[in-house]
This record gives C-alpha cells, structure tokens and sequence, in this order.
C-alpha cells in the first residue's frame, strides 16, 4: 500500500508542477510594437466591463486620431491633432515624447504627465494592438462617473 500511495503523491506532484499557472503566458514579441500606429478606438468600461461609450471619433472625419510611435531605442513619440478655424483641414494639436517598456503582458509608458502607466496587452501582432488600463483616481474626473478602466486598438501605420 505504501508504495501505491507513493506513486500517487509523486503522481500529484508532477502534475502540479507541469500544469503551473505560468504556461499560459506567452511572450510578447517586442519588435512587433516598433513602428506607428493610430488609434481606431477607444472603448470606455465601467467595473461590470460593461460598455459606457466608445470613441471612434475622426475628428471632423478629417484628422485621424491619436498616432503613438514606438521607436526601437524605446521612446515613444505621440501626436494629436485637430480640425483647424476653418474646420477644413487638419493641423497638429500636441506632440509628446515619453518611453515605453514591456514586462510580462504589460505594456509600461511613460511622458511628462505620468511614470510607467501599466497597460494589459489584450492583443499584439503585426498591425493590430489592443490594450486595456485602468482609470487612475487623479484622472477620473476625465471620465464618465461609471467608467473604471479602458480598451485602445491601434492600428499599424507603418
């Protein structure tokens, strides 16, 4: 009986450590995220990750939205633009310079408004990324009061 009951806790612990919590992970490549890339949407979530609004907003069908690059020595560089006096046309609004680093399944940024902003990366590949992050208390006013966190898909520019 012994070494039934032996076979069976050697049994218990390999299956313990070979179905680890760990193997789901997979690594986020980061050489897809180099380039440019415009944001599509921007999903609104309130804390039932329900759908509060969702931002797909050209502004004035004209300017796009939100352009961030990722450049390779791991600086960002975005860029916002708006509808000039005229409203026909589209000049630039802010540029930013910030950087960026991924840990994980976290995409880390950084610029002269906030320090390694965690973003869950939902989805990485070739021309497609999405990205969640929470709502950060200093900045909900921003916000409609349901909303607790939000969902970015970009696109890939080049």
């Amino acid at each position: 009986m012994s070494k039934i009951k032996k076979f069976i806790v050697l049994f218990l612990i390999v299956f313990a450590l070979g179905c680890s919590s760990d193997d789901n992970i997979q690594a986020v490549p980061e050489n897809f995220l180099v380039g440019e890339w415009n944001l599509k949407s921007a999903t609104y979530l309130d804390s039932n990750d329900s759908v509060v609004f969702v931002d797909t907003k050209v502004e004035g069908g004209i300017c796009p939205m939100d352009i961030i690059a990722f450049l390779a020595d791991n600086t960002t560089k975005v860029t916002d633009y708006e509808l000039d006096v005229t409203e026909t046309s589209c000049v630039l609004y802010d540029e930013g310079i910030g950087s960026w680093l991924i840990k994980d399944q976290f995409l880390y940024l950084s610029n002269k408004d906030f320090t390694n902003r965690k973003l869950r990366i939902n989805l990485l590949e070739r021309d497609v990324l999405i990205v969640e992050h929470e709502v950060p208390q200093d900045e909900a006013y921003d916000y409609d009061s349901n909303v607790t966190h939000v969902k970015m898909e970009y696109t890939k520019i080049k």
